[in-house]
């Protein structure tokens, strides 16, 4: 049963916020711009899948690329918009008068920090799927995946502890 956190209203962010929000943004037009300049060099079919060491297995036409800005744009306003409401967030312990505070900047630090990484993570996708189109890579490095779940597992497991040692 989730624990009632209306009564809790939501607090200032951390120092942090603003770099990281403009870091996402910056992400947000990266991937923009970089599928907009590379628009008319695309040949009709690109890699839309890579295996798990990084080789393409999957090709659509290349109208598949608006993907990656299209899903950077949305990620970006939803995550914006959910960052506002801390206090309807799930949250793993009960939110105490005590806590509250603390429970919600390291939940919203969470999410601004997902949030830079998932839409980086997709302008490097959009980046390496465009250049094998253009026969410049063969695919993604084999450790693509090890290092994307590290960074995003390590960020969920920082919140965890930080989150468990202030409940």
């Amino acid at each position: 049963m989730k624990p009632d956190n209306s009564a809790h209203k939501p607090m200032p962010g951390s120092p942090y916020e603003p770099g990281l929000e403009a870091a996402a943004l910056l992400g947000v037009l990266s991937s923009i711009l970089v599928v907009s300049l590379f628009w008319a060099a695309l040949p009709g079919l690109i890699p839309s899948h890579f295996d798990w060491t990084g080789a393409p297995d999957g090709w659509s036409r290349k109208a598949m690329i608006l993907l990656y800005p299209a899903a950077s744009l949305i990620f970006y306003l939803g995550l914006t918009i959910a960052l506002r409401f801390p206090q309807h967030f799930n949250y793993p312990w009960p939110i105490t008068d005590q806590n509250a505070e603390v429970q919600y900047r390291l939940a919203c630090s969470l999410l601004s920090w997902l949030k830079v990484e998932v839409i980086w993570l997709f302008v490097y996708l959009a980046w390496m799927t465009i250049w094998v189109a253009l026969g410049h890579a063969q695919g993604l490095s084999a450790a693509f995946v090890p290092i994307v779940l590290g960074v995003i597992f390590g960020t969920v497991g920082i919140y965890f502890y930080q989150a468990y040692r202030a409940r």
